[in-house]
């Protein structure tokens, strides 16, 4: 990706060639997906940590580098739920919230909001300053979300479902 991508040594001397880039750029784009479709199945197979790791790298990479491709919206989707799985909460809770409030995408835009409720839940042991952060942007978040995708993300909005919990919006909130 570094030898191709804007300001590269092989981008500047090809700049007159646009179809030479629009090529690298895709053969690139392709390349980078395919590697961490290959790195996040292994990751779900083998369980290893480390492979996860691997994967979230290539993800981050991948939306650094591909912020507008048609496949960017699902590719930051897959890179929130690794870092979930890697328990790194925050940095899921501001993938999923990017997520969701992608105008252009709804596919994920449900899923990404309750998951976004559940990674909440968990930064619930941070120290009292990063929870009011959380809880403000949450609060926020949540009125966002109840037109687009969750006609009732109220306090008394219901229950949602996840593999590793159950936990109703009423009880989120009081508990941050």
């Amino acid at each position: 990706v570094n030898n191709y991508k804007p300001g590269s040594a092989w981008h500047v001397a090809n700049k007159s060639d646009e179809a030479a880039i629009r090529s690298a750029y895709g053969l690139t784009e392709e390349a980078l997906y395919s590697l961490v479709t290959d790195y996040h199945q292994e990751a779900i197979k083998t369980k290893e940590v480390k492979t996860y790791k691997l994967a979230r790298d290539i993800y981050k990479e991948y939306i650094d580098n591909f912020p507008n491709s048609e496949r960017a919206y699902q590719m930051r989707y897959y890179y929130a739920e690794i870092l979930y799985a890697l328990e790194e909460y925050q940095t899921a809770y501001e993938q999923y919230l990017r997520v969701g409030h992608d105008k252009e995408h709804d596919d994920y835009r449900k899923v990404a909001a309750t998951n976004m409720l559940l990674a909440a839940e968990k930064l619930v042991d941070m120290d009292e300053t990063e929870v009011m952060k959380v809880k403000n942007e949450f609060v926020s978040s949540l009125r966002a979300f109840k037109n687009k995708c969750m006609p009732a993300a109220e306090p008394d909005c219901g229950v949602y479902v996840r593999e590793d919990s159950t936990v109703s919006a009423n009880e989120l909130l009081s508990s941050i």
